[in-house]
């Protein structure tokens, strides 16, 4: 470039370069968003029993004491029973069962209970394990004493399993999961109560809820590095990651090293190479379960058109939004800029990192403070 010559111009002249591959450059980037439209496969979470080996047959738990409802007249103290049948999991699923049986039974201050439907449990790893959270669903019960008729819900999460690994013996689920009030005959049921206690789990005699101790992601289309210049120098690419995970208290959970960076299937014939991955922090935002994601140390080097561009990731990413949030597997957005360590001047001071991840495994994964 001579000199004197601006940025802009040389764009220019890119740009009335570029104009004869429009029509492959639209292939490429077509081809390319078809191939990442496959995603990623959730890992699983398993329950094993014994350690290391898929359980599969029937799971039976009794409360320890009772379970209480809280009631402005007479807290509904009782005991519950219930079995689940036919544990799925496998290579791309995660624990879950139908519970053919819930007894909710010996009721005091007057309670009885109706069981109408018993719902379907869903298990979720813990770091890898042996703990997990558990998700009822679907269950329908009718309690009732003298004068008063209170139907409630469970749809939600319902607490911590702690697994035999940790317990030394048989695995337990503290219970702390909110209720919905469907109806009621009088004025005195809580509208959503949080249905309290511990049950513990005799059959099997040992069991633990086993998943992936690291997490994976995946790209949701492209990850694109938007040129501060022109559109015609952005990059989109498809990104895989994987990071080690470290657990900080009961359920805190922060990153760590970036064990692997893939960057691959870039537009317009681009190629990228990672010469380092760096490592992840993850901190909640007001208690969890989202957090901002700091990812640090990582280097990349882009060339398109023989214009050759690398890039530092030192900073702030973007958002991770967990799975109570989302519902489902939580997600990585992006929304951070990478600033240039060397390459052309078409490349730009930095360039604007923008898409997002899905958090492939494990299944499920929160933040908290």
């Amino acid at each position: 470039m001579a000199a004197g010559d601006s940025p802009q111009w040389a764009i220019g002249a890119l740009r009335r370069t570029m104009k004869h591959r429009k029509v492959l450059v639209l292939l490429a980037v077509a081809t390319t968003a078809l191939m990442a439209s496959a995603g990623g496969t959730a890992m699983a979470t398993s329950l094993t029993s014994p350690a290391g080996t898929n359980y599969t047959g029937s799971l039976y738990a009794a409360s320890e004491g009772t379970l209480r409802i809280p009631n402005s007249v007479a807290n509904i103290d009782c005991n519950w029973k219930l079995q689940a049948y036919a544990i799925n999991h496998g290579a791309t699923a995660t624990a879950e069962s139908n519970i053919s049986t819930l007894e909710i039974v010996g009721c005091k201050n007057n309670w009885s209970a109706i069981v109408y439907t018993s719902g379907r449990l869903v298990i979720h790893s813990i770091l890898g394990g042996p703990d997990g959270t558990v998700t009822w669903t679907g269950a329908t019960i009718k309690f009732s004493s003298p004068g008063l008729t209170c139907f409630y819900t469970i749809d939600s999460d319902v607490g911590r399993l702690t697994g035999s690994t940790t317990t030394g013996a048989t695995a337990t689920i503290d219970v702390q999961a909110e209720l919905k009030r469907e109806g009621a005959s009088g004025s005195f049921c809580e509208e959503k109560p949080t249905l309290t206690g511990s049950l513990s789990i005799s059959t099997p005699d040992l069991l633990n809820a086993d998943g992936p101790k690291a997490f994976h992601a995946a790209s949701q289309g492209q990850i694109t590095l938007d040129n501060e210049f022109a559109g015609e120098l952005n990059v989109g690419c498809t990104w895989t990651f994987e990071s080690e995970m470290q657990a900080h208290g009961s359920n805190i959970t922060d990153g760590g090293q970036v064990t692997s960076l893939s960057i691959s299937n870039c537009s317009q014939g681009a190629s990228a190479t990672v010469t380092a991955s760096g490592s992840l922090k993850i901190h909640p935002i007001s208690g969890g379960p989202d957090g901002t994601v700091t990812w640090s140390g990582a280097n990349l080097t882009t060339v398109l058109m023989g214009v050759s561009c690398t890039y530092t990731i030192n900073s702030d990413i973007g958002r991770l939004t967990g799975s109570t949030t989302t519902g489902s597997t939580a997600k990585l957005d992006l929304s951070g800029s990478l600033p240039l360590s060397s390459g052309s001047l078409f490349c730009g001071k930095q360039v604007q990192l923008t898409g997002s991840f899905a958090i492939t495994a494990p299944d499920a994964l929160n933040v908290t403070s």
